[in-house]
């Protein structure tokens, strides 16, 4: 692979980069994208700043949502983050004492990586915001802003089996809780956030209403944005990468490259123990891995609830078991 210089520098020139928000579930690549892009040396990241646990203080939902043309409580959290001067939540003592330490470890890093951005980088580096739980955010900040935006996609029956080895649960109410929200996005979905739901359902309907909204957004973006399947990662990671560097003008650099390679060339497809993320994998065996883990029932079930949206990004031969 040929390798070329970047004529804007190692410190990427905020002035000539626009800031980049990579947007799309939880569990869908997000983590091992951010953690590629920030070896570019072209962004300062930021992670997870809209984070309930962790993040800004002026969060109270999962999932918060901004719009330029009928403003919600979050359009100026929104701009704080993008000024780099928000404020976020106090540190826990006591709760980090009783807890793993790594919430609230993000939290003290989080809150220092964005004041130093704010008061002292911003004219250096455009930010990289990794951030799934800011998808609501991603038309506003595209459109009041000027961001690039990534979206990451997962097939809904892989974004289950995730979520269920994980023993996570969602709480509607981050949703039903913002008016605006479910007005514009949502409202089909709104009877069933209020039934006493089975796991397979409830996380099939929170894969479905976050690709309702981003899919809503895709729409009006009209190609603006770059869309990037979790599958089509795992099976070509370096193709796939390297395409989305060339959309952001970035150059391949042998440490990136060495990083892909490290990361994608494990033995296996599952998470080592009980990590969070674990990047070293085998990524082609990661891709369709829930295959091996979901019985048909389950698997219909899940298609059923999702299929309105996950039509169109994934076949019927992609829902096959067999």
């Amino acid at each position: 692979m040929a390798f070329r210089r970047d004529p804007r520098g190692a410190y990427g020139m905020a002035g000539t980069r626009k800031n980049l928000l990579i947007a799309g579930s939880h569990r869908s690549g997000s983590t091992y994208l951010g953690s590629v892009l920030r070896r570019s040396g072209k962004y300062w990241y930021l992670h997870e700043p809209c984070n309930r646990r962790f993040g800004m203080a002026k969060v109270r939902h999962s999932f918060p949502y901004a719009a330029i043309d009928d403003p919600t409580e979050y359009n100026p959290v929104i701009d704080e983050l993008v000024r780099g001067v928000p404020a976020y939540k106090s540190f826990n003592f006591s709760a980090a004492r009783r807890e793993k330490l790594r919430p609230y470890m993000s939290n003290i890093s989080g809150q220092l990586r964005h004041a130093a951005y704010g008061m002292f980088l911003k004219h250096l580096w455009p930010m990289l915001v990794k951030d799934p739980i800011a998808s609501f955010a991603a038309d506003y900040v595209w459109k009041q802003f000027d961001f690039d935006v990534i979206v990451l996609i997962r097939h809904p029956a892989a974004f289950y089996q995730s979520i269920r080895r994980r023993n996570w649960s969602f709480d509607f109410r981050n949703f039903l809780q913002q008016d605006q929200l479910m007005a514009r996005h949502l409202s089909d979905y709104r009877e069933m956030m209020t039934r006493d739901l089975s796991k397979v359902e409830e996380i099939s309907l929170l894969w479905g209403c976050i690709y309702k909204v981003l899919a809503d957004f895709h729409a009006e973006a009209d190609g603006a944005w770059i869309w990037l399947r979790h599958e089509d990662l795992c099976l070509d990671p370096m193709g796939e990468i390297s395409a989305i560097m060339d959309r952001l003008d970035i150059p391949m650099s042998r440490r990136v490259e060495a990083y892909i390679r490290k990361t994608t060339g494990g033995d296996t497809a599952d998470a080592r123990g009980d990590r969070l993320h674990d990047l070293v994998r085998n990524s082609e065996d990661v891709a369709y891995s829930w295959r091996r883990k979901i019985g048909r029932d389950e698997l219909q079930r899940i298609r059923d609830i999702t299929m309105p949206v996950a039509g169109k990004y994934y076949t019927d031969a992609e829902w096959a078991i067999d």
